[in-house]
């Protein structure tokens, strides 16, 4: 189970997939509200698939290019995620 995101540009993605097939989706829109979002935005794509947290295998980020805070974001929630999910 992956969980996927992006933060480097102006319109975020969260995404959810079991191999190749996407169970749901998200966008962030604003780039100043990606760190704001983001997290709310996990648990939502989240219950939409019917996933449980500690389900999820993987975690995937977005590396840019763009924003550098963007990609800060993506990559330290990502860290904390890996971290609480073992």
């Amino acid at each position: 189970m992956f969980l996927a995101f992006d933060t480097s540009g102006p319109i975020g993605a969260v995404a959810v997939a079991l191999g190749s097939e996407v169970l749901a989706r998200a966008v962030v829109l604003g780039q100043t509200s990606h760190a704001a979002m983001l997290i709310p935005t996990i648990r939502e794509v989240l219950e939409d698939a019917g996933v449980d947290r500690e389900e999820v295998t993987d975690v995937l980020v977005g590396e840019g290019p763009g924003s550098f805070t963007g990609v800060r974001v993506a990559a330290a929630t990502a860290k904390g995620l890996g971290h609480a999910l073992d």
